[in-house]
């Protein structure tokens, strides 16, 4: 069974022919130097399928005329440059549909719109576009133990900060003074313990 050949499209807007039609491949393959005095890689990164198409495009197609839109009517050709300029300054990412695939979120990174008077009032319209990776945002629910540290799994507070410079000071001076009044007291006790002994010695001998 034959396919059904279908014009062109970008974004339901159909051309009547396609002059031609380009499809880039490319990718990076990062490299690293190593000691042993050659680079080596360990991946290969696929850049964005780039594709470029030129549109003829006119007031009296000559294609497709049993298809709708594709009847000759005037300034039809200005109203399809309008429409393509307007995907243009939109930004807006467009399915692009040709006879052998079918190519979703492009975005059209250049467009010439080419008139000659070898065709008239007819226009060829240069167009290429880049696939467009759109990430999505997505929330993770994080279960309350996790925020909860410990054994107990209680919650882990918060932190404060305080200066310890004037603490640690007054620490200081405290601790000597109360050195400093330790040290008396065991002075005090050792002279009290010393007269007692020579007062025992003295009485024992008969002189006091």
């Amino acid at each position: 069974m034959a396919r059904k050949l279908k014009p062109v499209s970008i974004a339901g807007i159909e051309g009547d022919a396609l002059i031609s039609e380009d499809i880039n491949y490319s990718a990076d393959i990062p490299e690293y130097p190593i000691e042993k005095g050659y680079n080596v890689s360990d991946t290969i990164i696929l850049k964005p399928v780039q594709l470029s198409i030129t549109l003829y495009i006119s007031d009296s197609p000559a294609t497709w005329r049993n298809r709708s839109g594709h009847k000759p009517a005037t300034n039809r050709t200005k109203k399809i440059c309008k429409k393509l300029e307007k995907l243009y300054f939109k930004r807006q990412l467009v399915k692009v549909v040709t006879t052998d695939k079918i190519y979703t979120s492009m975005g059209i990174t250049s467009m010439t719109i080419s008139h000659s008077s070898e065709i008239g009032y007819a226009r060829q319209i240069q167009m290429s576009l880049k696939k467009v990776y759109v990430t999505k945002r997505k929330t993770v629910y994080v279960p309350s133990y996790i925020l909860q540290s410990g054994e107990t799994k209680s919650n882990a507070g918060t932190a404060t900060t305080s200066s310890s410079s004037s603490n640690s000071t007054s620490s200081s001076s405290g601790s000597s003074s109360s050195g400093s009044s330790s040290s008396s007291s065991s002075s005090s006790s050792s002279s009290s313990k010393k007269s007692s002994v020579l007062y025992g010695v003295a009485s024992s001998l008969g002189f006091l």
